[in-house]
C-alpha cells in the first residue's frame, strides 16, 4: 500500500518568479520513511521554484506505506504547482 498524504503545506511563490509573472510545475522525488516523514531526493522543473517546493514537501506528513501490514519506506513523485489564481 502506498503512502497517503495527511498534511500538506502551501509552497511559497518565489518573489522573483512572481515579479516575472512566471508559472510552473515542479516534481519533487521524495522518500517517505516508515514513520511518514519525507526526505527530498531530487527536484525537476523550473529552477526558480526548486527551493520553495523542497521546503514545502519537507513539511508534509504521510501515513506510511505498508507491506504485510508493516510500515515501510516508499518513494513518491509529488507535483507542486506554482500558478497565479
Amino acid at each position: 500500500m502506498q503512502p497517503k498524504l495527511i498534511k500538506s503545506v502551501e509552497a511559497i511563490f518565489p518573489p522573483e518568479a512572481k515579479a516575472a509573472h512566471q508559472e510552473g510545475v515542479v516534481v519533487v522525488k521524495a522518500k517517505i520513511d516508515a514513520t511518514g516523514h519525507p526526505t527530498v531526493l531530487g527536484v525537476e522543473g523550473p529552477e526558480v521554484f526548486w527551493q520553495s517546493a523542497r521546503q514545502a514537501v519537507e513539511q508534509y506528513s504521510f501515513q506510511p506505506a505498508t507491506k504485510n501490514g508493516q510500515p515501510v519506506e516508499a518513494t513518491l513523485k509529488i507535483e507542486v504547482n506554482f500558478r497565479f489564481y
